[in-house]
């Protein structure tokens, strides 16, 4: 089973914080890294166009944003 889980940040402000929020909770109790795909707002040519807002909250330095 791989050790690392990738989480796709998507959608409004609400639901990158549940998807971070859900990113956390692997990382510290399933013990996994966790590297956050935030490519839906740079590619996102279908859906509605949303800026991404977690950076303007202090969160976790080691969380790796890609």
């Amino acid at each position: 089973m791989s050790n690392t889980k990738i989480i796709t940040i998507k959608g409004g402000l609400g639901n990158q914080l549940f998807q971070y929020a859900y990113g956390l909770k692997v990382s510290l109790i399933d013990k996994k890294e966790v590297i956050f795909d935030t490519s839906f707002f740079t590619d996102n040519t279908k859906d509605i166009n949303r800026p991404f807002l977690l950076n303007m909250f202090n969160t976790n330095p080691r969380a790796k944003f890609q």
